[in-house]
């Protein structure tokens, strides 16, 4: 049975798209950390940038890599409390923590996050990726609510057992702390913004490709608006 107050943890694999564009070596690097041996810490990734830029369908590139391979996904909308502390629940949940340590979280104490984290390193069964998306004020995930989670006693650790892959807008390495992984998402190439409309909508007439090319550029590059711009001339 689902804990009391806790929110589903399963990553929304129906919103990846079917290509993932001009974000090749980025995906390439976070899939080489998937597959990191056991006996290395595997690491936290920050990726920033700007409302629209494809950052969460990176992470959901890699959650699908990640159940290909059998590991436990584990998707947190970390864009308020709330929302933080349910989907840990359902995670404590899962990964059958002790009632005190579900005590912990749900009473706010700033022991639950290292109490949590011992408990999956004693685990070795477990293999596991971690993500929390819209991150967007960085100390909902620090052990206080309050401080920067580059403290590292929060809900992201330089020596935690599982990967953890953060999505955000906020791009201030300060806040992260310098231990993490921090990757800024930018606007895609025009070349690669014009063939992501061309594959959303290869029915539209566009002899030479000019006119994709000359959409592309008038959306910035930005990955959302291309993407809504191709569903709609389709």
């Amino acid at each position: 049975s689902t804990a009391e107050g806790a929110l589903p943890v399963v990553a929304p694999l129906g919103k990846l798209p079917a290509e993932v564009l001009g974000r090749d070596d980025l995906v390439a690097e976070l899939a080489k950390a998937l597959k990191r041996r056991r006996d290395r810490a595997p690491g936290v990734w920050v990726l920033a940038g700007l409302g629209g830029m494809g950052k969460s369908t990176v992470a959901l590139q890699l959650a699908a890599e990640a159940k290909r391979s059998g590991r436990a996904v584990w998707w947190v909308n970390a864009g308020d409390p709330v929302s933080l502390h349910g989907g840990l629940l359902e995670i404590f949940r899962q990964a059958d923590a002790p009632d005190d340590v579900m005590r912990e979280l749900r009473d706010g104490r700033p022991t639950a996050p290292a109490r949590f984290w011992r408990f999956l390193a004693a685990n070795h069964k477990i293999k596991a990726l971690l993500i929390f998306d819209n991150a967007d004020t960085p100390s909902v995930l620090s052990a206080d609510g309050h401080s920067p989670p580059g403290d590292g006693d929060g809900w992201i650790r330089p020596d935690g057992p599982v990967l953890t892959i953060v999505t955000t807008r906020a791009a201030n390495p300060r806040a992260w702390g310098e231990w993490v992984k921090l990757r800024r998402l930018d606007a895609l190439p025009d070349d690669c913004a014009a063939t992501l409309l061309r594959s959303l909508a290869p029915n539209v007439s566009d002899p030479g490709g000019t006119g994709a090319l000359s959409l592309a550029r008038r959306l910035g590059g930005l990955p959302l608006a291309l993407r809504l711009a191709g569903t709609y001339l389709s």
